[in-house]
């Protein structure tokens, strides 16, 4: 099913890893859920979150549909939505911290 292919693809992507089928195979086979788990998700790069992000807008996933096809995949789609979000956080606490950084200097002289 296309939701599947689509989901796992947006896995593969975030785990820094090939997206064609083999290589998607290949990652089913490897201790997946152990990776999933185990994802350092203060250092998925910057381009692979804005990759997942324009690949589930231009596919136009939806939880609700990739649910009628699978519930593990939606289970592992809300993983993916949860790292683009966590990825989100962390680039907006960044930012407050640099900016936090300047008024400091400012202030200090």
């Amino acid at each position: 099913p296309i939701h599947v292919t689509e989901t796992l693809t947006c896995c593969a992507m975030l785990l820094g890893l090939k997206t064609d089928p083999a290589s998607i195979k290949l990652m089913l086979q490897k201790n997946f859920l152990e990776n999933l788990l185990n994802i350092d998700k203060d250092h998925v790069s910057r381009k692979n979150l804005r990759m997942v992000r324009e690949y589930i807008k231009t596919n136009e996933m939806k939880g609700e549909e990739i649910l009628t096809q699978s519930s593990a995949c939606y289970g592992l789609f809300n993983w993916c939505i949860g790292i683009l979000n966590y990825g989100t956080i962390l680039d907006n606490v960044g930012v407050a911290v640099k900016r936090n950084e300047g008024l400091k200097k400012i202030i200090d002289g």
